[in-house]
């Protein structure tokens, strides 16, 4: 009798080791071949998380050109990540003073309409009745996720920019790479144009033959000034500038500044001071600051004689 008890508890004890076994080895098998999950607001906190050293726009602009079949219709961009990028490119420029109109045409601030857009529920589209007149669509689930990631990084960094518009620009006293001096003193009274880059950032490398034309447009105006603000030490600056031609006076040293004074979250960054040293715009990419200063000098708010 002893011996069938000892041998029935051997029997259970085995039994149950063995289930034991198997039930972790399938509980670890499952949890390798389940992604993780991640929740909403760790998700929202990850996509809104923009770091400031980081340059978004290295790719190379599309070469794709999409316009929707109808004026309602943004079903088809709203499934590829390509298409969306196509007809945002060709299409919208969130840094303009536009016409902004929310989802049902009527015409609203544009602080509003940022921060619908920051949301993630929406795209902006343009409308054809102005230039730049752009309407809130609001998308379905099945939009590609990554076009709902671009558009809540664009509109932040947008958004933010928009905020800073209208402060006091930081007070400075720079020399740049020739020895010249500007100063908040010194650049009072006139229009001042800023531009916040590095020697790895690729777009605002590509940047520089645009830059180029808009200085030697405005060069000869006397109340225009232009200036760069780089994170790279002189001594590189220098060696790279002797290869590479950039007609702006180029500062040195200055990621602290730009970081920490400035809050430039993307690079390039273009700012417009105006007269009494306050931002009159900021924006990232050349074509916008394009837009930007033309309409300052030609709505005679400068003395436009060259």
């Amino acid at each position: 009798m002893k011996n069938f008890l000892l041998s029935l508890l051997i029997v259970s004890i085995s039994f149950l080791c063995t289930t034991f076994i198997l039930n972790s080895l399938l509980q670890k098998k499952a949890k390798e071949s389940t992604p993780a999950l991640v929740t909403t607001s760790e998700a929202e906190n990850e996509e809104d998380n923009i770091t400031e050293d980081e340059n978004y726009e290295n790719d190379e602009p599309s070469e794709l050109t999409y316009e929707p079949s109808g004026d309602s219709d943004y079903s088809e961009i709203l499934l590829d990540y390509n298409k969306w990028k196509a007809y945002q490119e060709e299409n919208i420029e969130l840094s303009t003073d536009f016409i902004p109109l929310d989802d049902l045409g009527d015409e609203i601030s544009k602080k509003n309409f940022l921060e619908k857009l920051k949301t993630g529920k929406y795209i902006p589209v343009k409308r054809f009745e102005e230039d730049y007149m752009y309407q809130l669509y609001k998308f379905d689930t099945d939009t590609d996720k990554k076009i709902v990631k671009d558009i809540k990084r664009i509109s932040n960094i947008t958004y933010s920019y928009f905020l800073e518009e209208g402060k006091a620009f930081p007070e400075f006293d720079f020399k740049d790479l020739n020895g010249n001096e500007f100063s908040t003193n010194n650049t009072r009274g006139k229009l001042l144009v800023v531009e916040c880059w590095y020697i790895n950032c690729t777009k605002c490398v590509q940047e520089f033959p645009k830059l180029n034309k808009l200085y030697d447009k405005y060069e000869a105006h006397e109340n225009i000034v232009f200036l760069s603000l780089s994170f790279d030490k002189s001594a590189k600056l220098k060696k790279f500038l002797a290869k590479k031609e950039f007609r702006y006076p180029v500062v040195a040293d200055k990621k602290e500044f730009l970081q920490n004074k400035v809050q430039a979250k993307q690079y390039p960054t273009h700012l417009i001071i105006d007269e009494y040293g306050n931002i009159l715009k900021m924006v990232n990419n050349v074509n916008a600051l394009t837009l930007a200063l033309d309409t300052r000098v030609s709505g005679d708010l400068l003395d436009d004689s060259m």
